[in-house]
């Protein structure tokens, strides 16, 4: 019984991580009906682990905490990596049909735009006429 390919479709989806502040997960990006139950086990143990370095990524990226900060370093470390090796995230990628390279720069994207964010020319002004 052959396998039916999922494909995911990131390179369309130019605006991955706006708004914002929202979480982004690999499954937003499917083509299509996508249908779980094709999918082997080991198949959805690969996603999954994408998945949580995305959410451990997202989550402890501005930590105060130094287990947030480690939990971070570690998710960021792994995603960025271009090792090919089974189960890096570049590996994960190419079995799921994913960029890696896009994802790698949607995420680096999503962390300047955290870290530095654009202030509304509305809310500029408003804030000095209270100063």
């Amino acid at each position: 019984m052959a396998q039916k390919k999922v494909q995911f479709n990131l390179k369309n989806d130019v605006d991955l991580l706006l708004p914002e502040d929202s979480t982004v997960l690999p499954v937003q990006y499917f083509v299509g009906n996508v249908s779980w139950e094709n999918w082997t086990g080991e198949r959805r143990l690969i996603y999954a682990i994408l998945e949580e370095a995305i959410l451990s990524f997202q989550t402890h990226a501005f930590a105060h905490t130094r287990r947030g900060q480690r939990l971070f370093r570690e998710a960021s470390d792994w995603i960025m990596s271009n090792d090919d090796a089974p189960f890096s995230c570049a590996w994960i990628c190419q079995h799921i049909g994913i960029d890696e390279t896009y994802l790698q720069k949607q995420l680096a994207r999503w962390l300047e735009r955290r870290r530095h964010p654009i202030i509304p020319p509305a809310i500029e002004e408003l804030a000095t006429l209270h100063s």
